[in-house]
């Protein structure tokens, strides 16, 4: 499995209930989506749950079940769409290590996105140890980095790079 993210930072003064209305509108176009594990849409507002209170962004974190997959989304329509409205993002990916499947997170209101450098000489079996339960944890072979991503149902302590608000989960729905 691949984990992928990608981040837009917005203006100070955007208004994310834009942002909000474009996950309520869209969200549920990816339940199904052929090899989609599930995407949390993520985004965090200036002063609410977010970093540090200082920035707006929307930062969808997706697990896919393979490279087909994930290349096929970004070469869809929806895809280009975002790109039109948001501008050419940085697309991060990693190989999933252990994640938690959807009926674990389905509900999950918060998530908080931490990534740390394996120290060198790390034995790995160490540094990768899966989170369990609502975490995913991933690794970046080329950048020697672990993403370890929490999903709850209420906002993580301070202390996280990364804290987020859930505004929906796309995944495999029963038709």
């Amino acid at each position: 499995m691949i984990a992928m993210q990608y981040r837009f930072t917005l203006p100070a003064d955007y208004d994310m209930s834009i942002i909000e209305q474009r996950i309520h509108d869209n969200g549920a176009r990816l339940d199904n989506y052929p090899g989609l594990v599930f995407k949390t849409y993520l985004y965090a507002r200036r002063g609410g749950v977010s970093p540090d209170g200082k920035e707006n962004r929307y930062a969808p974190l997706y697990v896919w079940r393979d490279g087909t997959a994930m290349t096929g989304f970004l070469q869809s329509d929806a895809f280009e769409k975002l790109i039109r409205d948001f501008g050419w993002p940085v697309i991060e990916c990693w190989t999933v290590i252990s994640s938690p499947d959807l009926t674990a997170i389905d509900g999950c209101l918060f998530a908080t996105i931490s990534t740390h450098i394996i120290t060198p000489y790390t034995t790995l079996t160490e540094a990768l140890q899966p989170g369990g339960g609502n975490e995913l944890t991933a690794w970046d072979c080329s950048r020697w980095s672990v993403l370890r991503a929490r999903f709850s149902s209420r906002p993580e302590e301070p202390g996280f790079p990364d804290r987020y608000r859930i505004g929906y989960i796309a995944g495999p729905r029963a038709v």
